[in-house]
């Protein structure tokens, strides 16, 4: 990129020296009027030689504003590109499961941690992670409250209703099946009694030989 020259903007001679003018401190009103028409003319002047520049400037923002919509639109499949090439493609799966082993698994229901978040990733790691039972064998629970019984819970905890153990137990089914027959690591966590956590408990003590 080259640096400036002022030597590339069209020259342009005044009449009237403005600089002299404004350090003179002098009103319009106490400048005599064939001054002040030269003022005019060279203001005319200098005007004519920036709005074009001005306006060739809003251009070339609109082309820019143009062009980065474009970029917007086509960077995505690019990155798709880049990621085909990331060096995380070319580890072993021992080596990625490896790595997953340090991950610490998140409680159920939630599925924004390990493992359920791996399975999300690409369906190469979605395989790779459902046919590890080691991964799945660290099962935490956090099960809802009967806050419906509990008028005192039922606005500190109205996001806790019956669809969140329908999901826990159908998400417990899933981590269970995955974990095959590896031996279980269960924490279940109930704040207050609610035999209708027994969906969550039951497939539990199915288990409980591992």
């Amino acid at each position: 990129m080259t640096g400036f020259n002022t030597t590339q903007i069209p020259s342009y001679s005044p009449t009237v020296d403005i600089t002299s003018l404004l350090r003179s401190w002098c009103s319009p009103g106490r400048i005599d009027k064939i001054t002040m028409a030269h003022v005019r003319l060279d203001m005319i002047a200098v005007d004519s030689l920036v709005q074009p520049r001005l306006d060739r400037i809003k251009e070339l923002e609109s082309e820019i504003a143009h062009l980065r919509a474009e970029v917007d639109v086509i960077s995505p499949t690019l990155d798709k590109y880049h990621s085909l090439h990331a060096p995380i493609r070319r580890l072993p799966p021992e080596m990625l499961l490896s790595i997953f082993g340090h991950l610490e698994p998140g409680p159920i229901p939630l599925k924004d941690d390990a493992p359920w978040l791996l399975t999300r990733v690409c369906s190469s790691w979605r395989d790779l992670v459902t046919h590890t039972p080691t991964l799945w064998s660290t099962i935490k629970m956090d099960c809802p409250y009967n806050y419906w019984n509990l008028s005192h819970y039922h606005h500190q905890h109205q996001h806790h209703t019956s669809s969140d153990l329908s999901r826990m137990s159908s998400l417990l089914t899933s981590s269970l099946r995955y974990s095959q027959n590896a031996p279980l690591d269960i924490t279940l966590v109930s704040r207050l009694h609610n035999p209708s956590i027994d969906c969550v408990t039951t497939p539990l003590s199915q288990h409980s030989n591992r």
